[in-house]
């Protein structure tokens, strides 16, 4: 009888934890989307976008972004200068915002300044030891359902620029690229890893809806 009723005690326990799972996230109108991508220098970059809401005026369109890595330490791809040869060095980490159609439209070509290119939107630079660091560092667990999750070490709240709304619906996109730096050539080039998006769709002029 005594195991029966443990048995039978586990299984409500069970029911009741998949109540609450279900109704999390189903029940509410908020955003939450997260994505694990592998970047060309074989670094997993992780991100994920919440709000606990999907409407905005569209100077302020504010949500929580968390990203970061996996541990691997970020290597350099191979940019090559006049005279083919590999000068440049990672310097530092750089975050934008910019419509989908130019994620990556801007990478690997020579810029005199990377806070300043067209249709991309920055933000802000990490320098290479404190994006490597613990503080970006991200986990993966498994939860109660035995499904695996990224725990996030880093997040902040952002408002994303009003120019990356240049369509009538699309996509905005946010991203950490890798800024090289040639010493020799006093010039930048931004490596592209990997981004995350969201869909955007105007309801009017003042007013973006997101999903």
């Amino acid at each position: 009888m005594k195991k029966c009723a443990v048995i039978k005690l586990l299984i409500a326990g069970m029911a009741v934890i998949l109540m609450v799972s279900v109704g999390v996230g189903c029940g509410t109108d908020g955003l939450s989307t997260t994505k694990i991508a592998n970047g060309d220098a074989l670094l997993s970059i992780q991100y994920k976008i919440e709000s606990p809401k999907v409407k905005f005026d569209i100077d302020d369109v504010t949500l929580d972004f968390s990203y970061g890595h996996s541990g691997n330490s970020i290597g350099l791809g191979q940019h090559y200068d006049a005279e083919g040869k590999d000068n440049y060095i990672l310097s530092c980490f750089a975050v934008y915002f910019c419509d989908e159609l130019y994620v990556s439209s801007f990478t690997d070509y020579v810029h005199s300044d990377y806070r300043s290119i067209d249709n991309c939107y920055f933000i802000k630079e990490i320098m290479v030891e404190a994006f490597h660091s613990d503080n970006y560092l991200n986990e993966r667990k498994m939860d109660l359902l035995l499904r695996r999750r990224t725990i996030f070490s880093h997040k902040e709240e952002m408002t994303v620029p009003r120019g990356v709304f240049e369509r009538e619906n699309g996509k905005l996109a946010f991203q950490v690229v890798g800024i090289n730096y040639s010493i020799k050539d006093k010039c930048y080039i931004v490596e592209h890893l990997s981004f995350i998006s969201v869909y955007y769709e105007y309801l009017d002029s003042q007013t973006i809806v997101l999903s």
